[in-house]
């Protein structure tokens, strides 16, 4: 059975895979998986599974290198294998397990769990895995959108536009309101194979949340891992730092780094009010605060010091495409948020 954890980026992902890690009848796949952003014709073919799967192996590798315990966990010598017979998924687990097989062969495992970020796919998911089940994992969007914005301005230094829209429209319009309507409209028609985990609860109670997933994966697993793992339950000696702030050390444990380490907040007033503005529904159905304050039409549009420090930084990287598209595209965001603002 296929387990998919499917959240939009910056929600806890990569936490709840590595809390689930070493549970009895699991698999946790480590690295995340975006099946239908890979074209048909490359998740039918052995060639690019070879290439996909070889760079998958060297992400792991390195991680065995720097992260973990014991430095060497697979035999080097094992070399992939396609079975034409089988989808991408069903091949990336057998491939997977072959590699890892030591810590595998000895309980037959029967739940393959991994985690993808590609929620304006969901419903291929659905569609094309029809026995599959979903946690949706989902986080209030005000700070869900928050550390999107961090991570990509402050920790991988790229500008405010991802495929020719903003952080913020693509936040809103192709990621949490698309998961959660998603949600909501299939949970009414089919709740056996569908389960929302807030990223909250996850961090404040871990132990709670944890058994309602078992118990949702009709696992037989009694001992609740409260600590991170990875192949198996293989023990970090250390984990990467925070992708949001570079000098915060990672948590062995369930913990909301933004509240411990009070994170200053990044967002704009006319990031917060948008997102208030149009989320503020869903938000209230899971329980989420919505913040009431009014923000004028100039101020809404009027340009801020964090937009211009980004465009000063792409001047900087000498991209003559992105250049070129910039003002282009920061006008088009613009136009968005006034859009927005007339439409609500």
């Amino acid at each position: 059975m296929f387990v998919n954890i499917i959240a939009c980026g910056r929600n806890g992902s990569t936490l709840l895979t590595r809390l689930l890690d070493g549970h009895q009848n699991l698999v946790l796949y480590p690295n995340e998986v975006n099946l239908f952003r890979i074209s048909k014709n490359k998740r039918n073919s052995k060639n690019f599974f070879k290439k996909f799967f070889n760079k998958e192996l060297l992400i792991l590798d390195q991680t065995c290198k720097e992260n973990l315990k014991k430095k060497k966990l697979r035999n080097f010598k094992k070399k992939m294998f396609w079975n034409k017979n089988l989808n991408f998924l069903q091949n990336l687990f057998n491939n997977y397990i072959y590699q890892y097989d030591k810590f595998y062969k000895k309980e037959i495992k029967n739940i393959l769990i991994f985690k993808s970020t590609d929620v304006e796919n969901i419903e291929k998911y659905q569609k094309n895995f029809p026995t599959m089940k979903f946690i949706h994992l989902v986080r209030d969007p005000l700070t869900n959108y928050e550390s999107i914005k961090r991570s990509r301005l402050q920790f991988k230094s790229k500008t405010i536009f991802q495929n020719q829209k903003s952080l913020l429209e693509n936040f809103i319009e192709n990621r949490w309101r698309k998961h959660l309507d998603f949600y909501f409209k299939i949970n009414s028609l089919n709740q056996e194979n569908h389960l929302l985990i807030k990223y909250e609860d996850l961090c404040d109670k871990t132990n709670f949340t944890l058994n309602k997933i078992l118990k949702f994966l009709n696992s037989k697993n009694k001992k609740i891992n409260n600590t991170q793992s990875i192949f198996n339950g293989q023990s970090f000696r250390n984990l990467p730092n925070s992708s949001s702030e570079r000098k915060i050390p990672t948590n062995f444990k369930a913990v909301n780094l933004r509240k411990k380490y009070k994170y200053n907040n990044i967002l704009d007033k006319s990031e917060i009010y948008l997102i208030n503005l149009t989320l503020g529904k869903l938000m209230k159905k899971l329980n989420y605060p919505k913040l009431k304050f009014h923000i004028d039409t100039f101020n809404l549009l009027r340009p801020k010091s964090w937009e211009f420090s980004n465009f000063l930084y792409i001047k900087q990287k000498e991209d003559l495409l992105i250049n070129l598209l910039f003002p282009f595209l920061y006008i088009k965001y613009k136009i968005y948020k006034l859009g927005l603002l007339i439409k609500n």
